[in-house]
Formats: C-alpha cells, sequence, structure tokens
C-alpha cells in the first residue's frame, strides 16, 4: 500500500487539503438533513484517532459510515437519559452540550476535554475571542465544530469543523457538500463565514478546555 493510499485509510479528509472529500469513491458528507453535527464528530474523531479512522474505511465504507451516523446521532440524543430515551429529537439535529459530550467521551483520542460556549454575536469582542480560541486549537492540530445560523436561527443552523489553518487561510469542513474550504483568516476571526458555511452568524463553538 502506497503512503498515498495508506492515509486514505487513516483520515476520512485530506489533511491540508481543500475541494471535495472522498472515500472509496464515496463523498464524505452528511446525508441526512440533521446530521451535520453527527458527521463533524466523525470527522473530528478520525482526524484525532486513525485506528477508529481505518474502522471505517476498511470494507465497504458506505455501509459503514452510515452506520456510523446512526450510532453517533442516536447517542449524541439519548445519551442523558437511561435505556435509550431520547432527551432531544433527531429531526432537531445535535445540541452543542450533546457535540462536547460526544467528543469528551473520547478525550483520550482527541487529546483534550471540550467545553461548548455560547457566541453573543451581537458583541464582535465576544465572536473574537470565541473564534481566537478556535483558531489557537486548529493551530495545534485539534478539530473544532462551530455552530452557525442565520439572523433568526429560527431560519436553521448548521454545525461546519475546523480542521486546521494554512497560509493565513482557515480550513473548514462544511458536510452539507462534503468539502473543505478556506476563509481568510481576518474573516474568521470576525465570524464572517457566510461564503463557506451558508449561514451569517456564529452561535457556538465547542473548544479545548
Amino acid at each position: 500500500m502506497s503512503p498515498e493510499e495508506l492515509s486514505q485509510h487513516l483520515s476520512l479528509i485530506d489533511r491540508g487539503g481543500v475541494g471535495d472529500q472522498r472515500r472509496g469513491g464515496i463523498d464524505v458528507r452528511q446525508y441526512e438533513d440533521t446530521t451535520c453535527g453527527t458527521t463533524s464528530l466523525i470527522i473530528a474523531r478520525a482526524e484525532a484517532d486513525p485506528l477508529y479512522a481505518l474502522s471505517l474505511t476498511e470494507g465497504d465504507f458506505e455501509e459503514n459510515f452510515k452506520r456510523e451516523r446512526d450510532r453517533v446521532h442516536e447517542w449524541t440524543n439519548t445519551h442523558r437519559l437511561p435505556g435509550g430515551i431520547p432527551h432531544w429529537p433527531q429531526a432537531l439535529g445535535t445540541t452543542p452540550p450533546d457535540m462536547a459530550a460526544y467528543l469528551n467521551q473520547h478525550a483520550d483520542a482527541m487529546g483534550t476535554e471540550y467545553e461548548w460556549r455560547l457566541v453573543d454575536d451581537t458583541d464582535q469582542r465576544d465572536v473574537s475571542r470565541d473564534m481566537r480560541d478556535a483558531l489557537t486549537a486548529a493551530n495545534e492540530g485539534t478539530p473544532v465544530p462551530v455552530l452557525v445560523a442565520n439572523q433568526n436561527p429560527a431560519d436553521g443552523m448548521h454545525y461546519v469543523l475546523i480542521v486546521g489553518n494554512e497560509g493565513g487561510d482557515v480550513l473548514i469542513y462544511e458536510p452539507t457538500g462534503g468539502e473543505t474550504v478556506r476563509v481568510p483568516e481576518e474573516d474568521f476571526l470576525n465570524g464572517n463565514l457566510s461564503d463557506s458555511a451558508g449561514f451569517d452568524h456564529v452561535q457556538s463553538v465547542m473548544v479545548p478546555k
């Protein structure tokens, strides 16, 4: 197996690369309306844990990836109550506290514990502070989920994943299209993600404690 082939098996996205992400001829993206958070969690864990990535890329990736999305989404939405009783409907996606809880279930592999922060996007200083902490984590190789929304959050919210920082640009994995895009660092620190994430406002970040 060539180094390139090995890399394809030990991660779910091309590290440092931009554009569409594919494994085994399959787009690495969310395939359900409410699994942007789930997909971001899987990518984040796979970036930190090559053996976990290998468990998905070995064999039928499409089937493995679908099964893992189902498993992770069920865990995030049921882990708080006994007997697998949902505490949050899957039709509404995944909450920031549950995103952080899943990452903390795998803190050893992630190399850190996470906390979630509500971002006050009416205060530019708050936005810049939280985004700078997210950027610091990315510089250290720690993926960071970010929840973005429109002016009215009721119109929709969406998770993206910060996966790196290169040449003055922040690399963001966008699960709807299954692609990694570049965002100028200045735009990122100001919370201007509409071009990359399709939403205008940062709502929450999940950063290392």
